[in-house]
């Protein structure tokens, strides 16, 4: 429960999109990741240490530390789908704000359509994938650049080269 409300206050869920300039690559990178003051280090090796018990394996030792903050990261595909079924399992999801349900609904939704092998085939599973980049985090849209416009028209250009490269 307390790891829980870690990351309900300072935790995220969060994936990118990548377009090259040519239009003919299209990526995304998905994690997670939970930060604190500095003083918490402590709390984070324990709540790493909880999470390598259930079977996660963290790249790079996954916990960052900075200057005045410190940071549990989870970066690879593999890894953030245990931590997804772990967090069902476990009724996490449930107990999640409002904000944060909708931050995680999209995060695995997202996940599972980039992870469908015909999803690089599908247009509308493609567009449905950035449209819930621009609504997982309701009011935040500002931090990112770009628009969901100017993805929409990447999007349709990388489709376009897709499929006039075959």
């Amino acid at each position: 429960a307390y790891f829980l409300g870690l990351h309900i206050g300072d935790g995220s869920f969060f994936f990118s999109t990548y377009f090259n300039k040519k239009g003919t690559s299209f990526k995304a990178g998905f994690g997670w990741n939970l930060s604190d003051c500095v003083q918490n280090k402590p709390l984070f090796d324990a709540g790493k240490h909880f999470l390598e018990s259930k079977g996660i394996v963290f790249t790079n030792s996954g916990l960052k530390e900075y200057e005045n903050s410190v940071q549990l990261n989870i970066s690879t595909m593999s890894e953030l789908q245990k931590f997804v079924q772990f967090l069902e399992e476990w009724g996490a999801c449930e107990a999640l704000t409002k904000v944060r349900q909708n931050q995680y609904k999209c995060f695995v939704e997202a996940m599972q359509l980039y992870s469908h092998p015909s999803f690089r085939d599908d247009f509308e599973k493609c567009s449905r994938f950035i449209q819930m980049k621009w609504t997982m985090n309701p009011g935040t849209n500002y931090k990112k650049k770009g628009s969901l416009e100017e993805d929409m028209v990447k999007l349709q250009r990388w489709y376009n080269n897709k499929k006039n490269t075959k």
